[in-house]
């Protein structure tokens, strides 16, 4: 064997220390390097699972949050349809009620204007009473010429 190390240039008492170096290093990497390492890439490993676990939980809140937001939509249409109808219909009662009370206004002023109308009438009536005989009595004297004539011709119109 010692003749095949000496072919291919190989000292032996080196390549011991050279094994010896190596279990060393290994050993104080191990022992110093690897628990570390270990920890670093558990936690970071940990973190990527909890970080999925977040996304899934996300994105189920997302769901849920776009769920909630469609049952409020259609939950504000059905509001809003209310509210116009609620509103129409209101509008529609305040325009019967105001066209109830122009029509009861109107009747009124009606009645007012029926009353003042014969009350005019009454009036013109009992004015001409006393405004005819005047005018005929004018009407008398020209046509006539004389007072005692025109007093009887007055009486008997009046009468008839």
């Amino acid at each position: 064997m010692e003749e095949l190390f000496h072919t291919f240039g190989i000292d032996w008492r080196l390549l011991i220390a050279q094994i010896i170096n190596f279990f060393l290093l290994f050993f104080l990497v191990y022992k110093f390097l690897s628990k570390p390492l270990y920890e670093i890439i558990e936690k970071r490993r940990k973190e990527i699972e909890e970080g999925y676990k977040n996304k899934e939980e996300a994105e189920k809140l997302i769901k849920e949050i776009y769920r909630l937001r469609e049952e409020i939509l259609k939950k504000a249409e059905i509001e809003k349809e209310e509210m116009l109808r609620s509103a129409y219909q209101e509008r529609e009662s305040l325009i019967k009620n105001f066209l109830e009370e122009v029509d009861k206004l109107r009747k009124e002023f009606n009645e007012k204007f029926e009353k003042e109308k014969e009350i005019m009438k009454k009036n013109f009536y009992l004015e001409m009473e006393k405004e005819i005989p005047k005018i005929l009595e004018k009407f008398a004297q020209k046509v006539f010429h004389d007072s005692k004539l025109n007093k009887e011709f007055i009486k008997r119109i009046l009468n008839e």
